[in-house]
């Protein structure tokens, strides 16, 4: 049970990270149809050449994979919300 849990959890993560590079390829494709002479040019500027957009976007893709959200957005009702803090209490 533990192994067929651990071996899920390998398979996710290497499909996250497979799925996360082959979008930032497409992405950056994308980007680069309409701004890629302006990105590449400041890449060019710091020292970065010789790349074309999609392999930017496939390094950035596949860095971006091994990040998770740092804050997990739940849906909150008006009952959890805090009080007012602002009233003043009646005398």
């Amino acid at each position: 049970m533990l192994i067929s849990k651990l071996f899920q959890s390998v398979l996710a993560f290497f499909i996250t990270v497979v799925a996360g590079t082959l979008i930032g390829a497409f992405a950056g494709w994308a980007v680069g149809l309409f701004f890629g002479k302006t990105i590449l040019g400041i890449l060019a500027t710091v020292g970065i050449s010789g790349f074309s957009m999609w392999q930017v976007g496939v390094f950035l893709g596949f860095i971006a994979s091994f990040f998770r959200p740092l804050i997990n957005y739940t849906k909150v009702t008006q009952k959890e919300l805090p009080a007012n803090t602002n009233e003043k209490e009646p005398a």
